[in-house]
């Protein structure tokens, strides 16, 4: 049996951690759309987990669907646990993070394979 790659479990449980620094200031502030993504962060990050000690078959292909709630949120959230000018900093330092773990991810699934290439080069 295995697990999900600890790497992508970070990436889905970062902005839950941010949820919980900050959850008393997003419940008097939030409005009713961002308090659906935010509960679809945390149900993906539960799903993550879920898929660090479970069927990572089936529980690490669910939390992406809901990615991209994840990254709608996140500067957000960003924004309501720290200061403004931290925040500046801690959004390009996440920016570069999730860049760099989405070129991994590409590396790593194949996808900047020579075969691709060799399609450009004649």
């Amino acid at each position: 049996a295995g697990s999900v790659n600890i790497l992508r479990a970070m990436v889905f449980v970062v902005p839950f951690v941010l949820i919980l620094l900050s959850h008393k200031r997003i419940n008097s502030e939030a409005t009713a759309q961002e308090k659906v993504l935010i509960k679809v962060a945390i149900m993906s990050a539960l799903f993550m987990v879920l898929s660090l000690f479970g069927n990572p078959i089936l529980f690490g292909r669910i939390p992406q669907y809901f990615y991209i709630g994840i990254v709608i949120m996140l500067p957000y959230l960003i924004e309501k646990v720290f200061t403004r000018r931290d925040a500046i900093t801690i959004m390009l330092i996440a920016g570069l993070l999730y860049t760099a773990y989405g070129v991994y991810s590409l590396y790593k699934d194949g996808a900047f394979a020579m075969d691709i290439f060799r399609l450009v080069w004649f």
